[in-house]
């Protein structure tokens, strides 16, 4: 597949739609928005030795149902993005968003790494949509997992409209 241009990856196939590059912001948008809440979680979960291996506890009810809604097929769960999350602009430059979303997926993955040996299951923190939004670190590695291939699947689907701009 050839790279997108700026047209196309800036094209909605309806007016509110989202085009590649908005969906690449969401993804941006959610990872920095947990990446600020996550560490500091794992930090506080080191020095108190909050250490453990799996199986992990089942986090929080929130957690789960949003881990619920994400796993479901596309079109079948059609829940607005909290406005944190919502992109800020509808034209971008392609390759700045593909490298944020790059820069943003590694770090969350060093998270990862960080995070071995803790006890992901009980180690809880507010989400950026709202302090009492409570998830636990194990469920936001699944939720941005899930997350990622929902909107990558997005994505897809909007390059393959019948209608897509051609290069």
């Amino acid at each position: 597949m050839e790279p997108l241009s700026d047209e196309q990856a800036n094209w909605k196939p309806t007016p509110k739609s989202w085009s590649v590059n908005e969906c690449l912001e969401h993804l941006c948008n959610s990872l920095s928005s947990y990446a600020a809440k996550m560490q500091p979680a794992i930090e506080r979960a080191r020095a108190n030795g909050t250490l453990g291996d799996e199986p992990f506890a089942k986090g929080t009810v929130i957690g789960r149902f949003i881990i619920r809604e994400l796993r479901k097929p596309p079109g079948t769960s059609r829940a607005p993005a909290p406005r944190v999350f919502k992109p800020a602009r509808s034209h971008y430059v392609k390759s700045d968003q593909l490298k944020t979303f790059l820069a943003h997926t590694q770090r969350v993955r060093e998270f990862a790494a960080q995070a071995e040996g803790l006890k992901l299951g009980s180690i809880r923190f507010g989400t950026p949509v709202s302090a009492l939004i409570r998830v636990s670190l194990a469920q936001a590695f699944e939720i941005h997992s899930w997350h990622n291939l929902r909107h990558v699947a997005q994505i897809q689907r909007v390059i393959n409209r019948e209608n897509f701009p051609k290069a």
